[in-house]
């Protein structure tokens, strides 16, 4: 009987932590938009945004050196906090 108690404490709390995320997601989208309103030439800052995120990614699927079989990890983490992830 316990065993069903945490089930569904463990599912709520997963669900309470996934609202935050949206909520984290939404208040850095919110941010980025107000820095590229505020900016003097809105559309330059919204293009250099997204030529840093495009060139990250290049980053990572053009590898320097052919022994590496994985991206950097410092690349994907530049990537994910460019998209809006957690540092």
């Amino acid at each position: 009987m316990s065993s069903y108690f945490w089930e569904a404490r463990a599912l709520m709390e997963g669900a309470v932590l996934m609202r935050n995320d949206e909520r984290k997601h939404a208040l850095e989208l919110a941010i980025n938009i107000a820095n590229v309103q505020n900016a003097k030439n809105p559309k330059r800052s919204a293009k250099s945004a997204e030529k840093a995120i495009n060139k990250s990614e290049r980053q990572i699927i053009q590898r320097k050196s052919s022994k590496e079989s994985k991206p950097n990890l410092e690349a994907l983490a530049r990537v994910n906090k460019l998209f809006g992830g957690e540092d």
